[in-house]
């Protein structure tokens, strides 16, 4: 991990919380071809846990990573000084919901990407596709994969009514166009299968 501060360039850099997830690895590529220096907090001394961010095109000559607990206060204040811009892209999140809010994994890396690049983004964007009932996930799954083993029907099957709207307009004023659940679903299942993790 590298903590010195006087080797990297400061004219534009960015920092990155807690990578974990999916949204940095779609962020990190965009963002290491604009931004001169890339600053990314890694709660881990393993290799084999950072080598997927040193592999990045650009990495050797921008990437700079620091490891700190960002539960400690103050770890990571070093890492924050003179940033332009910091993305705070996952977060330990207890959450109980069987009525899923859907959203690509993509189209919430392009939403971060853009709030940082327009100027006029300021206060918080709620990012959803659709709210549905997971048994209208199933549905849509058995119509893409016939062969797919789904079970027949959820443990709660009863008539969903949503629990809330969500204003989408905020959002799409940042040019966010949202990929359609079936393209998501589609795309999960084969890079699960392309990554061998099912097969059928």
């Amino acid at each position: 991990m590298n903590s010195n501060k006087s080797n990297r360039s400061r004219s534009k850099s960015v920092l990155y919380l807690n990578l974990r997830g999916h949204i940095h690895l779609y962020v990190l590529p965009f963002n290491t071809l604009v931004v001169l220096t890339l600053i990314c907090i890694y709660a881990t001394d393993d290799p084999k846990k950072t080598q997927h961010l040193l592999s990045l095109d650009g990495a050797q000559e921008r990437l700079h990573l620091f490891k700190a607990d960002l539960l400690e206060e103050g770890s990571f204040d070093s890492a924050v000084e003179g940033c332009n811009g910091v993305f705070h892209t996952a977060s330990p999140v207890a959450l109980e919901d069987i009525n899923p809010q859907w959203v690509d994994v993509r189209d919430v890396a392009n939403a971060h990407i853009q709030a940082y690049e327009i100027p006029k983004a300021s206060g918080r964007y709620c990012l959803v596709e659709r709210d549905l009932h997971y048994l209208e996930t199933l549905k849509i799954l058995r119509k893409l994969y016939t062969r797919l083993p789904l079970p027949e029907k959820c443990a709660d099957d009863k008539p969903y009514a949503p629990s809330s709207q969500v204003y989408q307009e905020k959002a799409k004023s940042l040019g966010i166009h949202f990929t359609p659940l079936e393209v998501s679903l589609k795309d999960t299942v084969e890079s699960l299968k392309g990554k061998n993790f099912v097969s059928f």
